[in-house]
């Protein structure tokens, strides 16, 4: 039988009280300590010792996955909460100014695209004069 009563009358060894984590060694014809309430699992030591390191083996593999769990959701719940803060805030501006907040940008328009300067012009002359003399040198 592995797994005692308080109260019972128990053969030598030890046995443990997974409740509380108390340890009663019991000589032969010795009652188990606590009420009837109160459970005892008789265990040698090397099944206590390797019981203890699965359980810290499993939880060591255990607690990585559930710490990335954790910030996936944290993640999730925060992007969806500043998604909803610019929706608001984008129907706000909308109301209140009576336009979108974009302010009129259109991306697709080349503001950078221009006629040359007269600079530029002037340079292009410059290199083409350059370029001339050189050829006369010749």
């Amino acid at each position: 039988m592995l797994i005692y009563k308080g109260g019972e009358i128990a053969e030598a060894g030890t046995y443990i009280n997974p409740t509380d984590g108390s340890r009663a060694k019991i000589s032969t014809g010795q009652r188990l300590p606590g009420d009837k309430a109160a459970t005892f699992l008789k265990l040698s030591h090397c099944v206590a010792l390797t019981v203890l390191v699965a359980a810290g083996a499993a939880m060591s593999a255990a607690l990585p996955f559930g710490i990335g769990v954790l910030m996936m959701v944290f993640a999730l719940a925060a992007v969806g909460a500043i998604g909803a803060v610019v929706v608001f805030t984008m129907r706000l501006t909308s109301e209140v100014f009576g336009r979108n907040a974009t302010f009129g940008w259109a991306p697709s328009a080349a503001y950078l695209a221009g006629k040359k300067t007269q600079k530029g012009k002037k340079d292009e002359e410059a290199k083409k004069d350059e370029a001339d003399k050189h050829e006369e040198d010749k």
